[in-house]
């Protein structure tokens, strides 16, 4: 008996550590996905006036998922490579607190939340 409820220890155990360790960027790519179409042409006069610009980006869900945001990806909200080629000046890294099922804020109540099933994911 305690042979087995050993074994079934040890494979939750391994199945726990597989489920979080492998869920997360299988959930982000198949949530942030980049469509691959082609860019639309910017002109030389839209990037001399973007440069000029102080890009702000006030949301990311970045940190929701399990990644290097140094690394460039092909995948997710964004990361330091892609922010530095698009001039953004101040990224906000979102902590989300309260999500309401439905995403409906003007009927939804407040007895309904998300965030439980993303902080599993």
């Amino acid at each position: 008996m305690r042979r087995w409820l050993i074994g079934i220890l040890l494979l939750v155990a391994v199945a726990a550590l597989a489920f979080f360790t492998l869920a997360p960027g299988i959930l982000e790519r198949g949530m942030n996905q980049i469509d691959g179409k082609p860019l639309a042409a910017v002109s030389a006069r839209a990037k001399a006036l973007h440069q000029t610009l102080t890009i702000v980006d006030l949301h990311s869900d970045t940190l929701l998922w399990k990644r290097n945001i140094l690394d460039r990806a092909d995948r997710g909200h964004m990361d330091l490579p892609r922010l530095e080629d698009g001039n953004v000046a101040l990224q906000i890294l979102a902590s989300t607190t309260k999500s309401p099922k439905g995403q409906n804020y003007d009927a939804n109540g407040g007895d309904t939340d998300n965030i439980t099933a993303l902080v599993i994911a």
